[in-house]
C-alpha cells in the first residue's frame, strides 16, 4: 500500500495533502520552463470553478 493511500485510510489529511502537494511539484519541475505560466493559469481557473467541462 502506497504512503499516500495509507495516509488516506488511516485520515491523516496533512500528510496526504503533503505528499499531493510534492507530487505537484515533482510533476511540474518535469514540465518546459515556458509552460509553467500556463500550468498556474490553468489551475488558478479550476479554483475559480472554471472548467473546460
Amino acid at each position: 500500500m502506497s504512503i499516500l493511500a495509507l495516509a488516506v485510510r488511516e485520515e491523516r489529511w496533512e500528510l496526504a495533502a503533503l505528499l499531493l502537494l510534492r507530487a505537484l511539484l515533482d510533476a511540474a519541475e518535469r514540465i518546459p520552463e515556458d509552460a509553467v505560466p500556463q500550468l498556474l493559469e490553468a489551475l488558478e481557473g479550476a479554483a475559480d470553478g472554471e472548467g473546460n467541462g
